[in-house]
């Protein structure tokens, strides 16, 4: 109870005041405040021509954990579900709206206890699945008090996150205890969700989804850039994805330094926020470094003198590993690393900064010696020649280890609904 006083009528004013002071300034949550206006309308609208369907509701944070519960919803569409999908960021929106395992796809309502009753009360699922960490106070208690079992799924507690810290961790123990259970992606990730949930809520060590849905897609993509493919046939291929401005600072001074010593060397940078400003910051810095840089789709064939691409474009990045040998995955010199294993479902090594707390995979690809943590350019530099003189040994570890992970989605539906049945 205490919890709930606390964070409705604290923490949730000052996020709200706080959002509204960002607003202006971050197109994310204006587009999202946008976003969900008239979302109740949509939600009666969408339950009123389903007024018998068994829904089952997923939640996600972006596009990212959207991808990881794709195979999750197909198998549970098997099952005779109706599935929805409620996502926080405005980058799933299109990737939510694109997916056919979706029958409804829209943006989460604010966490308010009024706005999050309305949602539930109008969309009745008979099911809640939230993805990896996007827990919402509220979303918790209020399918709990409708009797709606509600579960975390690949679940990622990461070792130095504050939900394990003393106090905060009690707060969090008042949300995570409220589950019907946590799933979570690895033993040592189910002994810190303990941790923080206690006693009362059951918790497995399942495995993660996101390796079925990174596999399936590597295998049925991988002809869709086969034109740029072709033309780097002959290359040593560099693909940089998701990258920020710390890992550019450390990612293009090693390009320049490598040109003369790897003369077939092709690297392609793919920004994390694809933009006007994030390309032309990519090539002034590219320019300060009299590195020539090329813009590019990725849809046609380059120049066999192209050494540096720009690719600023969104959706593409997971399809785009097929053209690579190598990858530099961003993040990891600023909040933490992004996927990992998309570029190693295509059976690329990984290069990256030391921030991999926040990844489980990216911990075990690193002590398997399979992903390199690199500090500055000369590191970068170092790991590249190490990853062309064991290039194959490296290609087939990257795969393997993907390929021995995936299989997961069945499973935990298994759990969850023989818990139910």
């Amino acid at each position: 109870m205490a919890a709930r006083v606390l964070y409705n009528w604290l923490v949730l004013p000052l996020m709200r005041i706080g959002a509204s002071v960002a607003s202006p300034f971050a197109s994310k949550i204006r587009v999202g405040l946008a976003g969900r206006r008239n979302l109740q309308a949509r939600v009666e609208e969408f339950r009123g021509k389903n007024p018998e369907a068994r829904i089952a509701l997923f939640h996600c944070a972006s596009a990212g954990e959207l991808e990881g519960i794709r195979p999750l919803a197909r198998a549970i569409r098997e099952r005779g579900f109706q599935v929805a999908v409620s996502y926080f960021s405005p980058s799933a929106k299109q990737a939510a709206e694109n997916a056919k395992e979706f029958a409804f796809a829209d943006y989460s309502p604010v966490d308010r206890a009024g706005a999050v009753s309305d949602f539930y009360d109008a969309l009745r699922p008979s099911l809640v699945l939230i993805s990896k960490h996007d827990v919402w106070p509220n979303m918790v208690w209020k399918a709990r008090e409708r009797a709606i079992p509600v579960w975390l799924v690949n679940g990622n507690f990461h070792p130095s996150s504050m939900r394990a810290w003393p106090v905060v961790r009690e707060f969090h123990r008042a949300i995570y205890s409220s589950l019907s259970g946590i799933l979570a992606v690895s033993d040592a990730d189910a002994a810190r969700a303990k941790q923080i949930a206690g006693n009362t809520t059951r918790v497995e060590s399942v495995g993660d989804s996101r390796f079925d849905r990174v596999l399936d897609r590597a295998e049925r993509n991988r002809d869709r850039f086969a034109t740029l493919r072709n033309s780097l046939a002959d290359r040593f291929v560099l693909i940089a994805g998701s990258t920020h401005e710390k890992d550019e600072q450390v990612l293009l001074p090693a390009l320049a330094e490598l040109q003369s010593e790897f003369p077939d060397l092709c690297a392609s940078v793919v920004p994390h926020d694809p933009s006007v400003q994030a390309a032309k910051r990519i090539r002034l810095h590219a320019d300060s470094l009299s590195l020539s840089l090329s813009e590019t789709d990725g849809e046609t064939g380059v120049s066999e003198k192209s050494r540096t691409l720009l690719i600023n474009r969104g959706g593409v990045l997971a399809d785009l590993y097929a053209v690579g040998k190598v990858s530099f995955v961003g993040g990891a010199f600023d909040r933490g690393v992004h996927s990992v294993i998309e570029p190693m479902a295509h059976g690329l090594p990984v290069i990256c900064g030391a921030n991999i707390a926040v990844s489980q995979e990216a911990r075990e690809a690193q002590s398997l010696r399979i992903l390199s943590v690199i500090s500055r350019s000369d590191e970068l530099c170092t790991a590249l020649r190490e990853v062309r003189s064991s290039y194959s040994e490296l290609s087939k570890a990257s795969r393997g280890f993907v390929v021995e992970r995936a299989g997961a989605a069945r499973g935990i539906l298994r759990v969850i609904l023989d818990s139910h049945a």
